[in-house]
């Protein structure tokens, strides 16, 4: 194959119509309305994009913005061709637009390719143009327009694509800005998110400490001499909020640890009806007053999984019970659904908005308006929900109709081997 490389540009071709004429103004009018229309700057883009390439008979139509660091990216690009070559034009569309930004000027460039055949030799001929493109004197990218079997383009064409080229400035600067918004938002959830992180985790770390802190004090006084009882009683609010607290930082280490995927689990089977009434038997026991219910109705199904990490979902969930919904009779149900194990745990207490159901199991999460009274970091549902899906099982709320709550917990089933004689 023979190339033929040059950068011209003809001001005429009886093949192509004269762009100057009046029907021109309706088509712009109908571009403009469009673009006003358009929701956001990708769709105004794509509104300029199959204008020109209606017009001006384009194979490519292709966008590169320029970076702080003065190196071009593409940014858009939109094709006719049923197989484009999309890594082939974009080298040499990136060609001509480094050398529109930096002449600051139009550049038109010609290639002849010929393919030498049997009988015949087939030239080909691709034509492009690249206009840069500026705002408020700042160079900003390079709008590219290829025609791959073309004639060279018009002047009529050159000014019209210099039109097209001044709207897609505009557009791609509407982008730009957009991502410099979406990006500064997300930065700032980030901090709102880290700012309160600081809060809560301080919060919840302060708390037991003063307690501990407080009664340790107490204690220790030269002053007074506390009775036996009354020893006793300030040993034990330290002793709870030691628990607490070593509750807390383990809360905080498996979730980092789930969230990075390095807390280790270890897979063997599991008989679901041994594990159920040992936690349940357990939860009673620390929570004497709690109306607990255990209703087995498909016994002895088994699954693969770390019956410690199971255990800690259960506790967790016995646990919110408890401090969510007090004085509530709580019942769990274990039955079978299709090859799944399934688990309900339902109480009758206050429940959950609907508009939450997602957002309990996210990390640090706290539903609005919840008793100040209980102490909670917003972690237990998401260690719940990062361990069950390690699993390969799904947990969410399922809508009940008056209050309570229902979470479901769906586990896959070790599988049945057939025994064959």
């Amino acid at each position: 194959m023979k190339k033929k490389l040059s950068f011209i540009h003809k001001a005429s071709d009886p093949k192509l119509p004269d762009l100057s004429n009046d029907q021109l103004v309706g088509s712009i009018y109908q571009l403009s309305k469009s673009i006003c229309e358009s929701p956001s700057p990708n769709e105004s883009m794509d509104e300029i994009a199959l204008f020109a390439k209606q017009k001006l008979k384009l194979d490519l139509f292709m966008v590169y913005a320029r970076r702080n660091d003065g190196i071009l990216e593409p940014a858009f690009a939109r094709s006719n061709q049923i197989i484009p070559s999309y890594e082939t034009d974009l080298s040499w569309g990136e060609t001509v637009a480094k050398k529109a930004v930096a002449v600051g000027e139009i550049v038109s460039r010609a290639e002849t390719s010929v393919e030498e055949g049997k009988d015949k030799q087939k030239p080909d001929h691709r034509q492009s143009l690249s206009l840069p493109l500026s705002e408020k004197g700042k160079m900003i990218g390079a709008l590219v327009l290829i025609r791959n079997h073309g004639p060279e383009f018009l002047s009529s064409e050159v000014e019209f694509a210099n039109f097209l080229a001044n709207l897609t400035a505009i557009q791609l600067t509407c982008i730009q800005t957009n991502k410099k918004l979406s990006e500064m938002e997300k930065l700032h959830r980030l901090t709102t998110m880290q700012d309160d992180f600081i809060a809560l985790i301080s919060h919840e770390l302060l708390t037991p400490l003063g307690f501990i802190k407080g009664y340790a004090t107490t204690l220790l006084r030269d002053d007074i001499n506390w009775e036996q009882k009354e020893q006793k009683e300030f040993l034990t609010i330290i002793d709870d909020e030691a628990d607490r607290l070593k509750q807390l930082i383990d809360d905080l280490l498996d979730s980092s640890g789930l969230q990075q995927g390095t807390l280790h689990m270890v897979f063997q089977p599991v008989n679901l009806d041994s594990l159920l009434k040992d936690i349940a038997l357990r939860a009673g026991t620390r929570n004497e007053e709690m109306s607990l219910e255990v209703k087995i109705i498909d016994p002895g199904m088994r699954i693969i999984g770390d019956s410690t990490r199971l255990a800690q979902v259960f506790d967790n969930l016995f646990s919110n019970a408890a401090k969510y919904a007090q004085n509530s009779p709580i019942m769990i149900e274990l039955k079978q659904e299709t090859q799944n194990a399934e688990l309900k745990f339902i109480d009758h207490g206050p429940g959950i908005p609907s508009e939450f159901y997602e957002g309990v199991f996210q990390r640090f999460f706290r539903v609005p308006g919840t008793l100040t009274s209980v102490r909670g970091s917003g972690l237990g549902l998401f260690i719940c929900k990062q361990i069950i899906q390690a699993h390969n099982g799904k947990i969410f709320i399922q809508p009940t109709q008056g209050s309570g709550t229902t979470i479901v917990i769906s586990l896959p089933l070790v599988p049945l081997v057939e025994n064959k004689t």
